[in-house]
């Protein structure tokens, strides 16, 4: 049992983030903004290192990743993330 929204596992200095994934909500059932194929390769601009970091980790992982040019699929695979 937890108390207070967090897991036994939880730091509990840190806050609780209530984050629900668009295919939660929809039962799988978004619309891409944009049409990317899996083996596309995706590519950092070149000012991207000098821009300021997501503090959101999953993207900060993905922009580790892309540094090496990888494929969609690639990065999906990486990150444990679903396409």
């Amino acid at each position: 049992m937890t108390t207070g929204g967090l897991h036994p596992d939880d730091d509990p200095d840190e806050p609780v983030v209530d984050e629900v994934r668009p295919y939660a909500l929809t039962a799988g059932r978004t619309r891409a903004v944009v049409e990317l194929s899996l083996e596309t390769r995706l590519l950092m601009e070149s000012d991207a290192r000098t821009r300021r970091r997501p503090t959101d980790h999953l993207l900060a992982h993905i922009l580790d990743v892309c540094e090496a040019t990888p494929s969609v699929a690639e990065v999906s695979a990486k990150v444990g993330a679903p396409l």
